[in-house]
């Protein structure tokens, strides 16, 4: 049976850029007919011009749900080291506090689309030569997780020019086969 994910779906999404009810409907109905994809995350926006609330009313189906945890990417910058996500894991684990885990990636180069030590959500290391996250980054967090009954989420953007709906889609999905073979080898 295949892993449960939340995902970030507003990172990949051209909601960052303008609001499209047609194109971004049409994206939530792809995501939500993955059996894989659980819940999403949404960030609090004050205007409510995007992601408006009849909107989301409409779009979220009753099965998806919202996930408070930690985030690979945001513990890597805020410790400026690949090992920052694994010490937040400990942690967390230590005060029985961790109830979920977002795989998002970032990079250390200034010159990638996702900048040096920034939130911008980088793919995992196969989808963007750049980033931080990889097999040996995915596999330290599955090992330290194992016997842990937790959400796991991922959270990636979309930085690719020209911006391409698909190309959103593929971007959170292969995400998710990435990390895949490593809950799998867990769970043996």
């Amino acid at each position: 049976m295949p892993q449960k994910y939340f995902i970030s779906a507003y990172t990949a999404s051209q909601v960052l850029h303008t609001w499209d009810d047609i194109s971004e409907t049409a994206y939530f109905q792809a995501l939500k007919a993955d059996p894989r994809v659980i819940g999403i995350e949404l960030p609090y926006l004050a205007d409510r011009k995007i992601y408006p609330m009849e909107w989301l009313k409409k779009n979220i189906p009753d099965h998806w749900s919202l996930n408070l945890s930690l985030n690979w990417g945001r513990s890597a910058i805020e410790t400026y080291s690949v090992d920052g996500p694994l010490q937040h894991v400990r942690q967390a684990l230590a005060h029985r506090l961790l109830r979920g885990f977002v795989f998002s990636g970032c990079t250390a180069d200034p010159e990638s689309l996702y900048g040096a030590w920034k939130d911008r959500h980088a793919p995992p290391r196969s989808l963007c030569s750049e980033s931080l996250l990889g097999e040996k980054e995915i596999e330290g967090v599955f090992n330290l997780i194992q016997s842990e009954e937790l959400y796991l989420g991922i959270k990636v953007s979309n930085r690719f020019l020209p911006f391409d709906i698909k190309q959103s889609i593929a971007l959170n999905l292969e995400t998710i086969d990435n990390c895949q073979p490593h809950r799998n080898r867990q769970k043996e």
